[in-house]
Order: C-alpha cells, then structure tokens, then sequence
C-alpha cells in the first residue's frame, strides 16, 4: 500500500453539544499517513446550526441477531442530505454507550449517522446470560437497524471499538461483510485462544482497519496490526491517553475521519 506523509492540514469542525455550537481546530498530525490514492483529507463539511435538518436524537432498542434486545441511542447526521454513511460505536468493558458522547457530535457533523449501543450484560442491555462468542450477533443486529433507518445509507456502515469493543470491531470486520471499515482504539493484549481474536475462524481475514493507540499500548496494536489483511493502516501517539480518551486529541480525531471518510464516502 502506498503510503504519503500529510502536511499539516487546518481542518475546521463542527460540534454540536446540548444544542450549542463549538468550532474548534484540528491539527493533522507530521507522523499520520494517508489511505492510498489520497495526499490530504478532505475538508469536513460545516453547515450553519440553522441549517441543520430537524432529526431528533432517539432513544431505541434493537434485536441481535440471537433475539438478545439492546438499549441504544441513535445519532442522525447533521448534514442535510438525503442518506449518509452510519458508524456502529462499541464501547469499552464494565461501561456502556455513553464512553462516546464527547465524540459523537463531531462524526454527526462531518455526515455520519451513530448508532451507540450498550453491550449484552453492560448498561441497559441486561435481560440475561451471555457468552464472549454472541457478541458478534449484536453486531450484526446494529446494522440491521442501520439498514431499515431512511437516512442512512446501508451500503455504507463502519464499525468503531474502545479497547474491549475494539475487540468485537476486530471480529466483526473478520466476518460480517457489511461493514466497510473499522476504527481499533487500543486493543487489549488477547490470546490466540481468545474467540475475540479471530484465530481459527475459515476465512477470518479482517481488512479496511485502522489501528490506533498510544506508545504505551503498542505492543497489544502490533499483534492486531500483523493479523489484518491489507488495506491497513496503524498510528501510534506518544503520550496519549487510552480507548475512546484518544478522540479527545485533535489529531487523533482528524485521523480517524480521515481514514473513514476515504472507505466510507467514496
């Protein structure tokens, strides 16, 4: 894969939190690099509050794939057009969906709709027992929900994890074929003989992945780096923080709309 280094590039983005507009700057960081075929992101796209389309943030619950019900929260996009891209946010162990409420506003406003859910046994997704190999079901009934939503284009749909839920991210990308791309935000280490690896599943070959985590959580990125299947691409931050925390740093934000933006906006 061809790989070209950005220069630091001014990006301007919108967030809308609790009704109020924030503008803020983002700075591309000198180390980042490009998906292939594209020099620098493109400018996210920014419209005026007012111009926003009325589409109310809901409160829902969807099946898995197994009938296991899910509490979730949908984000519509805030960009006005007829269908746009969906990401699936998967939040880290012994939380529950709300780990994404700083970043969410930014992907809705650079066109993404979000659907957060609270994992089997976490949050308010409790109606009984689980196991590590069901949590891909969940998965799959996130993007069925995405699928019957009319603004959401089902074609496009990505996956973003924080640590444990990067490890259900890594799984899905490996076997549900709907998902266009991933977002891995410092993955665990885990074992081969964890099921959340992947390792011994035909044809588990996950791909359009980014992997991102700090210097300190390197070592565990290695290991899901060497395992996916190009196209791939790995960014290490020094001195940052860990999971969903990273996409509190300008950078790493700016990195991962850009890398979804080239998957999922073509």
């Amino acid at each position: 894969m061809d790989k070209i280094l950005y220069n630091k590039i001014l990006i301007i983005s919108a967030i809308a939190i609790t009704g109020s507009l924030i503008v803020f700057v983002n700075f591309m960081g000198d180390n980042a690099e490009s998906p292939p075929g594209q020099s620098s992101p493109p400018p996210p796209i920014y419209f005026p509050e007012d111009e926003w389309p009325e589409r109310e943030i809901r409160e829902v619950s969807f099946p898995a794939s197994d009938g296991y019900v899910l509490s979730a929260t949908f984000w519509p996009s805030r960009v006005p057009v007829a269908k746009s891209p969906a990401l699936i946010l998967v939040h880290q162990y012994n939380s529950d969906r709300r780990d994404f409420s700083i970043s969410v506003p930014t992907f809705q406003s650079n066109g993404y709709n979000v659907l957060t859910y609270d994992i089997r046994g976490f949050g308010k997704s409790k109606q009984g027992p689980t196991k590590l190999s069901d949590l891909p079901n969940d998965v799959i009934g996130a993007i069925d929900f995405l699928k019957q939503q009319p603004i959401v284009d089902g074609s496009k749909i990505g996956i973003v994890g924080s640590v444990f839920g990067a490890h259900i991210a890594w799984l899905a990308l490996g076997t549900i074929p709907e998902i266009g791309a991933g977002v891995l935000l410092s993955p665990s280490e885990i074992g081969e003989d964890n099921v959340l690896s992947g390792s011994g599943r035909e044809g588990f070959s996950p791909k359009n992945v980014l992997i991102v985590s700090s210097d300190r959580d390197k070592t565990a990125a290695d290991f899901f780096s060497s395992r996916a299947s190009d196209p791939k691409e790995q960014y290490v931050y020094n001195g940052y923080g860990r999971g969903v925390n990273l996409l509190k740093a300008n950078d790493v934000m700016s990195d991962t709309l850009v890398f979804l933006n080239y998957y999922l906006k073509q």
